[in-house]
């Protein structure tokens, strides 16, 4: 099975696909496919009736639900990949309810709360309506006094404004530039290069003869839009709040849904978002395999609890960090090495060790940590997740130390998955013990904020 990178030659046969699956989701438009292709590496490849598109993430293949037979689909993945189960990207919608009444077994669902896309009412956008959307108006008031403005569809006849405006804005924005920050660029170049081919929508304001900010969009599907680019420049303030109105006025009425795409975890760029009021929060998710058996799992439920958003992405990301021990055929205590460093030096950290309560007291924990000490050619460390833990792990070789969120005299780094998941726990207290395998000055604090808990 051969996949081929997408170009704008392959739009009618990926929208024959992906227009009508009833999601309004962004990141099935044939447009963010297109425009994100070089960054993200995006593929496809059609056989049977039934369309693959696959993407890379930190390196990783990552596969879109299939668009058609998810069976047949999942079965051509499985081929491609060489039997490893595959991560998937998916969306709420029908696909995502059909994988998991047929997979929901194998697979760990866990929702992307960062990646949810803003779904608004075009009349919400368009009318400005009610006391919620005062200080929009205020804005839109304001520009108006100080510009004499005027709204214009992009077409042939504006495009080279348009570009200009967008260089100039990201040429004011160098200084935050980021790879992805540079993809968009180079994405919407793509775009307005071909605006009318691609069925484009968009419109720009207009001050003085100069475009100060445009937005550029495509049909999702008949009843919605999905914005792509929005942009103005910095120096016309409420530009984007005049904007964001004109082009949902000067929208054909038939369109009921503006979709403004996901806030990128940012947190300015979320609360402008929300400030319009969405009617929806389109959830994201990623499909994870289940890497670990059934024992291991009730295992660690037993003692910690189910958490599925949580445990979906940390039995994922540390799939091959379980250490186990087996007695009379019968996993009975589990425990997971994550790899870190500690001043620049490699380290595991001890992590989410449990033993089946019927099991306990019977010396297994000690002989699992005696056995994984003996194994691994790198020190470890632990946090006790209770004070009356510190004797037992003393009992097994480990010094204390002290741990604290920032401020102390060694660095303890992480992943930025390990990051991530530390994120979606409590917040990590100022101070906390620590406990090292090999021996540390008893004077040394350990800045670690990452401790999962």
């Amino acid at each position: 099975m051969d996949f081929q990178r997408v170009t704008i030659a392959d739009r009618a046969l990926i929208e024959r696909y992906v227009a009508n699956v009833g999601e309004n989701n962004s990141e099935t438009a044939f447009i963010n496919m297109l425009m994100w292709q070089a960054h993200y590496g995006v593929s496809f490849s059609v056989a049977d009736d039934t369309l693959l598109v696959k993407s890379s993430s930190a390196g990783k293949e990552v596969f879109a639900l299939p668009f058609g037979d998810l069976r047949q689909g999942f079965e051509r993945i499985l081929r491609y990949t060489g039997g490893i189960p595959p991560v998937f990207r998916a969306q709420e919608g029908p696909r995502l309810d059909n994988f998991a009444h047929i997979m929901g077994e194998q697979y760990d669902v866990v929702e992307l709360a960062e990646d949810a896309d803003y779904i608004y009412l075009r009349e919400d956008l368009a009318t400005l309506a009610g006391k919620k959307y005062h200080a929009k108006r205020n804005h839109i008031a304001a520009f108006s006094r100080r510009y004499d403005w005027l709204y214009e569809p992009i077409s042939a006849s504006n495009l080279t404004d348009v570009l200009a405006c967008a260089d100039s804005w990201y040429a004011e924005n160098a200084a935050r530039f980021s790879s992805e920050l540079a993809a968009e660029r180079d994405g919407l170049h793509v775009l307005l290069a071909h605006f009318d081919e691609l069925g484009l929508l968009g419109g720009a304001i207009r001050v003085d003869g100069q475009v100060v900010a445009f937005c550029v969009a495509s049909r999702l599907n008949p009843d919605v839009v999905d914005v792509h680019v929005e942009k103005a420049l910095p120096a016309y303030e409420g530009a984007y709040a005049v904007v964001n109105n004109q082009f949902a006025v000067h929208l054909s009425d038939e369109i009921h849904y503006i979709n403004r795409e996901d806030d990128m975890g940012l947190e300015g760029l979320r609360k402008a978002k929300q400030s319009y009021h969405p009617v929806s929060l389109l959830k994201k998710y990623h499909c994870f395999p289940r890497g670990h058996s059934d024992e291991v799992r009730a295992i660690y439920t037993e003692a910690f609890g189910a958490g599925p958003f949580f445990d979906g992405l940390f039995f994922h990301t540390y799939r091959d960090a379980v250490r186990t021990l087996t007695v009379d055929g019968k996993i009975v205590s589990i425990l997971f090495l994550l790899p870190c460093h500690v001043d620049g030096q490699p380290y595991y950290y001890l992590y989410a060790a449990a033993t089946l309560e019927a099991e306990r007291g019977k010396g297994y924990m000690r002989r699992l940590i005696k056995e994984v000490l003996s194994l691994i050619d790198a020190p470890v460390f632990l946090k006790p997740a209770t004070d009356d833990l510190i004797s037992f792990y003393a009992g097994l070789g480990f010094g204390l130390a002290k741990g604290v969120a920032a401020g102390g005299d060694v660095a303890i780094s992480v992943s930025d998955e390990h990051r991530r998941l530390s994120a979606m726990c409590d917040a990590c207290p100022a101070a906390f013990p620590l406990m090292f395998s090999s021996p540390t000055p008893s004077d040394t604090s350990f800045t670690f904020p990452y401790i999962m808990q």
